[in-house]
């Protein structure tokens, strides 16, 4: 039986600390927790950018679904909220194409692929047939450049800011992450990948964040001395 708030400690301290060795239990912990560790197992079983993707990966999957879970945690969304967004930032990406599909094509595959899972799950297992659509509506919301015609609400605003949030990795997650965007891309590599941060960083240290949580975490990043360490570790690669 799980105590609900000695877990949240523990798996809040854990997402403070955490590194790339330990995603896997992290998301454990996290989705045991909410009852919803059969997605997490599924997805593990048949995604296939594991294996295949540079950027669009379990990688940068596992960094959107812990940076959605300190979002709503901020925001003090409730556990069925928690568990939704949870379930929409772990599929968001399922299966993605890299770029040799447009976005709505890749946001269709992801949206099947999570129906899919849920049919294959037994009913007891299930989360309620009744948030289906919000889950649905929250991957949708990820599609670039965002959707206009969708109304915006938190889960929208806070799995925007987690798919972002890379750049706020620790930099041992950080350069796989940042490598394989650049191998991934269809962009002139000519100017090299120190290059390529450079401007990613000076991107996302400006853009406009859709969260307060977002919002909160760009005002206390210490930007300069963090992109020059993330420069010098890419250096070593």
């Amino acid at each position: 039986m799980f105590d609900k708030e000695e877990d949240n400690d523990a798996i809040n301290n854990a997402i403070k600390n955490r590194c790339l060795s330990h995603h896997v239990n992290f998301l454990d912990a996290i989705f045991k927790f909410y009852k919803i560790l059969p997605y997490l197992e599924h997805y593990r079983v048949l995604d296939m950018t594991q294996l295949n993707n540079t950027y669009h990966n379990k990688h940068h999957t596992y960094s959107v679904v812990l940076n959605a879970y300190e979002g709503s945690i901020l925001h003090n969304l409730t556990d069925v909220e928690i568990k939704n967004i949870l379930l929409a930032a772990l599929y968001h990406d399922f299966n993605h194409t890299q770029v040799s599909s447009s976005d709505t094509a890749n946001i269709k595959i992801a949206l099947n692929g999570f129906k899919s899972v849920h049919e294959m799950i037994p009913k007891v297992s299930r989360v309620n047939d009744t948030v289906i659509d919000d889950i649905l509506d929250t991957i949708s919301s990820t599609k670039q450049p965002y959707p206009k015609r969708y109304k915006k609400n938190i889960y929208q605003d806070i799995i925007r800011d987690a798919d972002r949030m890379t750049v706020y990795e620790k930099t041992e997650l950080r350069v796989p992450l940042y490598i394989g965007m650049y191998m991934e891309l269809p962009i002139d590599k000519n100017p090299g990948i120190n290059t390529f941060i450079h401007k990613q960083e000076v991107i996302l240290n400006s853009i406009k964040w859709f969260s307060h949580w977002g919002y909160v975490k760009a005002l206390n990043r210490n930007y300069p001395n963090e992109c020059k360490q993330l420069i010098k570790e890419l250096t070593l690669q």
